[in-house]
């Protein structure tokens, strides 16, 4: 009985209120804070995507361009490598041509000297030789002088 009593109550009630129905309200203010926090976590999920799709871009590019930099530090090494291996080279033959030059000259300048030398020492040589020769010429016509003194007198 009681519920009876009841549902004719709470349907009397809804029909006395004096306002016209509205029908079903779909949002309350629980589902209204709701759909404002997913449109701004929606916001926010889209603006964090755009942002790192951007960083992301700009890392593919700064990849890029350091890749570019990097081969063309690698090419300028290699030149410079390639460029100094070269002077190198021609330095060790200008060094090596050098050598040689100063090596033949010295060997020709040590020819001269030891001709010059030979020379002296004959000339040397002769000297003494003459000397000898001339000292034996002087005992020789001393002793012949003195012979004809002897038999002079």
């Amino acid at each position: 009985m009681f519920r009876l009593l009841r549902r004719t109550t709470i349907t009397r009630s809804i029909a006395y209120t004096g306002r016209p129905t509205m029908g079903y309200r779909p949002y309350s203010i629980i589902d209204s804070a709701k759909k404002i926090a997913d449109d701004i976590n929606k916001a926010v999920g889209k603006a964090a995507a755009n942002t790192i799709e951007s960083a992301e871009d700009t890392a593919d590019a700064v990849k890029g361009k350091a890749e570019e930099v990097t081969e063309n530090i690698k090419d300028k090494a290699q030149e410079l490598k390639d460029n100094t291996q070269e002077k190198a080279e021609e330095f060790a033959e200008s060094a090596k041509q050098k050598t040689n030059e100063v090596a033949a000259d010295a060997k020709d300048k040590a020819q001269d000297l030891k001709s010059d030398l030979k020379d002296e020492a004959k000339d040397k040589d002769l000297d003494e030789k003459a000397d000898q020769v001339k000292d034996s010429v002087k005992e020789g016509v001393d002793k012949a002088a003195d012979k004809v003194k002897d038999a002079v007198n």
